[in-house]
């Protein structure tokens, strides 16, 4: 079949380009059909669907839900307007501690839902392009949920029990969370101590089955299929000499790796990544099975249209551009030692005599050896710019854990634990003996990645957006000079490699009021020096913003943390401090009170914020403003009134930070430093809070520009219309990271009057599924 959609193809191709371009035009429209309203958001609806991709997690449950039907769940009939009666996807979240609903079961439940949408910073990771890639158009939690149809014997049914057993099976065994991630993707046993070792290490990736996983079953399969082909026929052409075969055991093999691919696959769910793998592995597999000759750029052209006909948003993942780059790069590496060793191969040792003749047979099995080595280093080295050019970063740390891990992880750990699976169903103790092996070979690889994790082996090398023309180039030509030119030039694309590592350093000042939803991180940079106001908030699943916005925000524009300003101890505001503690040393630290994950380490210095104090960070002046020193005992001044409020200063810019103080601690700084308040830029305290802005502590400000840093559909109405009212009233423009994401000040050095304004979702190029954010 997919060699008959080839041949029409290649005969219709222009035809079949357009009908492409339109089939992804509607898919785009038919998404964005079905995108929630302002007035859906405050009411609780009712849907129906299938539940699929289920996540288990200690105190709650994820899944994605197929919606069929929507009806409102007020006492009053709500009219369903068409863009709720659009939505085919959602995402949602239900706190229950007991396993009542399993994949493929329908359900109904009471929601409470908001539209697809994420945080939108210069770096970190981009959540709302996720869930368009995913096709979530919205996500939600349960409040009330019934079954009403479970498929006992539906593939997915039975696929969530033998998972349940597979994990009573390994109940016992240390490392039972990276054994069930490796052979059935369930990730919910690792800890957040594993993930921080995987994360901290780069091999995160090899806990979520992908392409890698699926080709290595397919290797495996077709090797020890291949090997009893040919056992077995050497021991039938014993007694049968004159025995012909019929098909070539190559392709037998093939075909039945092939089918293996494709049940495991569907064994752990066939997420997008296994599904993109299984599909270019049909497609090349079919064209060697018909023996029809194509080029690989065709084949990989044709397994991309195919992907995109069953999942057209899969370009928006990374991970979609990867398997592509991988593929690609694997098969030139191949064909680079393929040729080498033809070569090698061609020389006539049949006349020599039997030293040279073992001699030659080592010297053979030594260019196999290299050129398999070769393809390592090959891989490596194209590999590395591709990376860096999707993901923005590379660290040293995580090659070396990935040339060490997956080597062994795929001719150990891997095989055993996937094998356990199918034989638990024939004899559950050989099973189990093979995990028990499997979790004595995983506990010698987390050794050598504690000891990776512990040594001074971390670099990490940052691509910022100026980083990517010479990226690009440096790739190209490394592939021209390793495909072109001869030996003794090649040498040159090695050097070529050092066009990556030119760096760019940030000159000037600027200031980054962070996109980290519903709190509060303000970056003041100057000179490749930085200053953190608040850190954002952290959650107990162990995500914080900090790790996801902060830190790679610093890292992509190379800054220096100096100094961490914590306005108080909310969690909105101080989350992200245990996870700076950890990963930034020799910082100061300012705080009203010292937050309890602060633990001091090294020349790290911790200061309390009271009145009078003053600080010089990146050659400006900081000065406290509140609070007093007598404010601090006092039991009946809350911690939004204690609030370290800070004044920047320097020739160009008057800067307040002013925490989330509310209407009392404005009067106090209106009564004692009213005629400090003036900035020209200020934050507006307590997210736009009703209970904060009071007319004349506006009024006392007059500055040229509002920040208000809030998470857009916030449940406590942030910012209030009376506050923007009075803002409006003032005058100055208003700064939202909940309408505009991050948005960036820059100043001109000596012109204090010329400030120029980025905005990540108004200024910056947006995508087209955010343009109903800037809308709304």
């Amino acid at each position: 079949m997919i060699t008959a959609l080839s041949v029409l193809i290649k005969r219709f191709s222009l035809s079949f380009c357009c009908i492409g371009f339109s089939f992804i035009f509607f898919c785009q429209i038919n998404y964005l059909s079905g995108q929630l309203l302002p007035s859906d958001i405050k009411n609780d609806w009712w849907v129906t669907g299938k539940v699929a991709a289920l996540e288990r997690k200690q105190h709650k449950v994820k899944f994605n839900l197929h919606v069929t039907s929507v009806s409102s769940a007020q006492t009053s009939d709500i009219k369903i307007n068409s863009n709720l009666a659009a939505i085919k996807k959602v995402r949602l979240t239900w706190h229950q501690t007991e396993h009542l609903v399993n994949e493929g079961d329908v359900i109904r439940a009471k929601v409470k839902l908001k539209p697809a949408f994420g945080t939108y910073n210069q770096a970190g990771f981009n959540y709302h392009q996720w869930l368009v890639s995913q096709y979530i158009q919205a996500t939600g939690y349960v409040k009330t949920l019934d079954v009403l149809t479970r498929y006992e014997n539906s593939l997915a049914n039975w696929r969530a029990q033998h998972h349940l057993f597979v994990t009573e099976l390994t109940s016992k065994l240390e490392q039972q969370g990276y054994l069930l991630a490796l052979n059935s993707g369930q990730r919910d046993k690792l800890s957040s101590t594993d993930w921080s070792l995987l994360q901290q290490t780069g091999t995160a990736h090899l806990m979520a089955v992908s392409g890698f996983h699926v080709g290595l079953v397919y290797l495996w399969a077709y090797l020890i299929v291949l090997t009893i082909i040919k056992v077995k026929r050497a021991v039938q052409y014993q007694f049968q000499p004159t025995f012909h075969f019929a098909c070539k055991p190559q392709k037998i093999a093939a075909f039945t790796g092939l089918s293996i691919a494709w049940l495991f696959g569907f064994y752990t769910g066939l997420a997008l990544p296994a599904l993109r793998a299984c599909v270019m592995l049909s497609v090349f597999i079919s064209f060697y099975l018909s023996a029809r000759h194509t080029s690989v750029c065709y084949r990989l052209v044709l397994s991309a249209s195919i992907i995109l006909l069953i999942d057209p948003f899969a370009p928006l993942s990374i991970s979609f551009w990867l398997s592509f780059i991988a593929v690609g790069i694997l098969i030139i590496s191949y064909r680079i030692f393929t040729s080498h060793l033809a070569q090698t191969q061609s020389q006539d040792f049949s006349k020599s005599s039997s030293t040279d003749w073992f001699r030659s047979v080592f010297h053979r099995l030594g260019i196999k050896i290299m050129g398999l080595v070769a393809i390592q280093v090959l891989l490596f080295l194209l590999f590395i710019p591709a990376h860096w050019l999707l993901l923005g970063q590379v660290q040293t740390i995580s090659i070396v854990a990935n040339l060490l891990s997956l080597p062994y992880l795929s001719l150990t750990v891997i095989p055993l634990s996937i094998l356990a699976v199918p034989l638990s169903i024939v004899s559950q103790a050989l099973s189990f003996d093979l995990l028990v092996l499997a979790n004595a070979l995983m506990e010698l690889n987390i050794k050598l990645l504690s000891r990776l994790q512990a040594s001074d082996l971390n670099v990490q090398l940052i691509l910022n957006p100026f980083d990517f023309v010479s990226s690009v180039v440096a790739m190209l030509l490394v592939l021209i000079c390793l495909l072109v030119f001869t030996s003794r030039f090649k040498l040159i694309a090695l050097c070529l490699l050092g066009l990556l590592f030119i760096p760019h350093s940030q000159q000037g000042l600027k200031i980054h009021m962070l996109d980290v939803g519903q709190g509060t991180a303000i970056v003041i940079e100057n000179n490749a020096e930085a200053v953190l106001y608040d850190t954002g908030a952290s959650f107990q699943s162990g995500f914080n913003f900090a790790q996801s916005t902060i830190a790679p925000f610093l890292k992509q524009r190379r800054l220096s943390l100096k100094a961490v300003i914590v306005s108080h101890t909310d969690n909105d505001h101080s989350g992200g401090v245990a996870y700076l503690n950890k990963h930034f040393a020799d910082i100061d630290w300012l705080y009203s009170k010292a937050p309890k994950q602060l633990s001091l380490t090294g020349q790290s210095q911790g200061h309390i914020c009271t009145e009078g104090q003053r600080f010089n960070w990146l050659n400006l002046n900081w000065q406290i403003i509140a609070p007093k020193s007598s404010w601090l005992n006092d039991n009946k001044i809350n911690d939004n009134n204690l609030s370290c409020v800070v004044k920047v200063t320097d020739d160009t810019l008057t800067l307040l930070l002013t925490g989330d103080i509310e209407s009392w601690a404005e009067k106090q700084l209106i009564k004692h430093h009213q005629s400090k308040l003036n900035a020209d830029i200020a934050l507006v305290p307590h997210h736009g809070s009703k209970t904060s802005s009071s007319s004349v502590f506006v009024q006392s400000i007059q500055a040229q520009h509002w920040l208000v840093s809030r998470g857009r559909f916030n449940r406590f109405g942030h910012p209030a219309d009376d506050v923007v009212q009075r803002l409006q009233q003032v005058g100055g423009h208003i700064w939202d990271t909940g309408h505009s994401g991050q948005v960036t000040f820059n100043f001109s050095n000596g012109q204090p009057t010329k400030i120029s304004v980025q905005s990540y979702l108004e200024k910056w190029p947006t995508k087209w599924w955010q343009n109903s954010l800037t809308s709304n």
